[in-house]
């Protein structure tokens, strides 16, 4: 069935636009903070050869290889690696680089050998050096044969059996 037709006198609805309600912007992101860095830095520090003793200035940390947590308001920090019969290494350690893998340490050269020690002369007057006094003539001896002045001793020798 067709609808019915509105009279023509009958009064026209007005309709007035309704404004839609204002749409709130979406609330923007918090900002993703980064991760606060950690407190300390974490240092692990080797030699070659292994065993060289670490010292911050006066300080003995250990010896290589050796793992250090380093606060890190106390970086950059200045280290010394050192081992006997090589030459001292230094280093800075900063939170952006901790530390190289391994410090090469390089080998003083060698000492010259002492010469072999020699026994301290002696300075006591030896036998041979002390003045003999004159030898004074015993009763065997006898001017020699040939004219010298020279005196002879003459030896008896007994050969027992």
């Amino acid at each position: 069935m067709p609808a019915p037709a509105a009279p023509e006198d009958a009064p026209i609805a007005e309709v007035a636009a309704v404004p839609d309600p204002p749409v709130e912007a979406a609330p923007a992101p918090a900002p993703v903070e980064a991760p606060a860095p950690p407190e300390d830095v974490h240092v692990t520090l080797k030699s070659e050869p292994a065993g060289a003793e670490v010292r911050d200035g006066d300080e003995v940390l250990g010896a290589t290889p050796l793992a250090l947590d380093v606060p890190r308001e106390r970086l950059p920090r200045a280290l010394t690696l050192q081992l006997p019969g090589y030459a001292r290494a230094e280093l800075v350690v900063t939170a952006e680089a901790p530390a190289p893998p391994a410090v090469a340490l390089t080998a003083l050269p060698l000492p010259p050998k002492p010469a072999a020690a020699r026994p301290a002369p002696d300075r006591t007057p030896s036998a041979a050096a002390r003045p003999r006094p004159p030898k004074q003539a015993s009763p065997g001896d006898r001017p020699p044969s040939d004219g010298t002045k020279k005196p002879q001793r003459e030896l008896d020798i007994i050969l027992e059996r």
